[in-house]
Parts: structure tokens; C-alpha cells; sequence
């Protein structure tokens, strides 16, 4: 999609500028030397004038967006980074990629886990789990500033290589509500609400979907929707 808008923001910013000078030296020429559609001449080049207008308008319109921080965000596990060993090799992470796209830096950004649902039924709500940004072990794992297009990526799920255990992304995999075994109790699909916020930028809500079958080579965990859909990562 960048790259469409990309070839389509030169096509309208050349065509401007060449129809608008060949139509001012055609009306100029034409005029000069008394030929009768001098208006003629005029019309194409104020179309082409009014091409360049359109062009520069929307130009300033991106980059007015690009001077604002903005949260982008994907999970799947075909994305670099959202799944795959974790650094003591005994669980498998799956994690939610996120970037700002803006210049300006987001500003102590925080993922937290407010709703665990299945079959329609919410297993686990009420409170909120405070996800950390990997690695774990920095001291901005809590609270993160994000740089302009540097990925970063929000420890979300992690499934035991050993047995068939699930933990949550939070500090040191703390987890002092309901017992884990108890919510994620049977094979299927489950839907976890993630809540991002930060100084700078509105709050974004991730609908995700983990899929569990008791085994952590074929576990995954998904990205449903996110709400605003801006907030999606189109090239993750």
C-alpha cells in the first residue's frame, strides 16, 4: 500500500508540474502569436496548475500526520519477532509487534491484559495484568519510549516446553488472580482484550486470538482487530 501511494503521489506531483509549465508556454505561445485557442491552452494550464495545488495539499496533510507520534501494531506468527524461543529456551513467547510511525517519540507507552474470553464468555476480567516489552530483564520493560520506526515487541503468552503449561507476559510471569489452568482449561480458541496506552498517543484496544491444543509447537496467537483500525500495521 506505501508503495502504491508512493508511485500514485509521483504521478500526480510530476504530472502537475509538467502539464502546468507546458500549459503556461502553450498558452504564452499561443497567444503571442494570435492562434484562436489561446483559451484553450489557458484550461490545461490551470488544470495542471490545480494538479500541483491538490498534489501539495495532500503532501502537507502526510506529513502533518508524520510529525505526530503514532502507534502501529501487529501480532501473528509469520511476523519477525511475534513468535519463537524465548532466551532460556524452555517456553515459547508470542509477542505483539509494535512501532511508532510518527517522528515524535511515544512517550511511556504500557500493554496491559484486561480480558481473557472464550465462547463468547469472559473467563478472566475485572483487573489488568501489566505486560512487559521484551527483553524483560531492561528497566524500561514496564514503560517504554518508542522511537521513531524501531520495532518493539510486548511479551504476551508463553507456552511451556516441558508441559503443557501457559503463562502471561507480566513481570517474572507473575499471575495472582484466577489459576491460569483453571481459565485456559481446555483446547480451543481463546480471545485476549490488550489495552495500549501512553503520554503522547490515544489508547489503542487488540482483540487477539490465541489458538491452544495442549502443545507448544502449535500454539499461536493472532491478531483479531484493533480498534482504531488505523493502528494496524499494514506492512508489519
Amino acid at each position: 500500500m506505501e508503495l502504491l501511494q508512493k508511485y500514485f503521489r509521483g504521478f500526480l506531483q510530476w504530472g502537475g508540474y509538467v502539464s502546468g509549465v507546458l500549459g503556461f508556454i502553450s498558452f504564452w505561445f499561443g497567444t503571442a502569436h494570435g492562434l484562436p485557442d489561446g483559451k484553450t491552452y489557458f484550461y490545461v494550464s490551470f488544470f495542471g496548475l490545480m494538479v500541483c495545488v491538490v498534489t501539495q495539499v495532500w503532501e502537507n496533510h502526510q506529513l502533518s500526520k508524520r510529525l505526530k507520534p503514532a502507534i502501529k501494531v501487529g501480532c501473528g506468527p509469520e511476523i519477525e519477532g511475534c513468535a519463537g524461543l524465548s532466551v532460556c529456551k524452555t517456553n515459547w513467547a508470542h509477542r505483539i509487534k509494535i512501532k511508532n510511525h510518527g517522528v515524535p517519540p511515544v512517550e511511556g507507552c504500557e500493554a496491559r491484559l484486561t480480558d481473557i474470553s472464550a465462547n463468547g464468555f469472559s473467563l478472566w476480567r475485572g483487573n489488568y495484568a501489566l505486560l512487559t516489552f521484551a527483553p524483560s530483564h531492561l528497566p524500561d520493560k514496564l514503560s517504554k519510549t518508542l522511537l521513531h520506526d524501531q520495532p518493539n515487541w510486548i511479551d504476551t503468552i508463553f507456552t511451556c516446553r516441558d508441559k503443557p503449561t501457559i503463562r502471561v507476559g507480566t513481570e517474572g510471569n507473575r499471575w495472582d488472580y484466577t489459576s491460569l489452568e483453571q481459565i485456559f482449561d481446555h483446547n480451543g480458541q481463546y480471545h485476549l482484550t490488550v489495552d495500549i496506552s501512553s503520554r503522547t498517543t490515544a489508547s489503542i484496544k487488540l482483540i487477539l486470538v490465541f489458538a491452544w491444543q495442549g502443545d507448544w509447537t502449535t500454539a499461536s496467537l493472532r491478531l483479531q482487530s484493533v480498534e482504531p483500525k488505523e493502528a494496524r500495521d499494514s506492512n508489519p
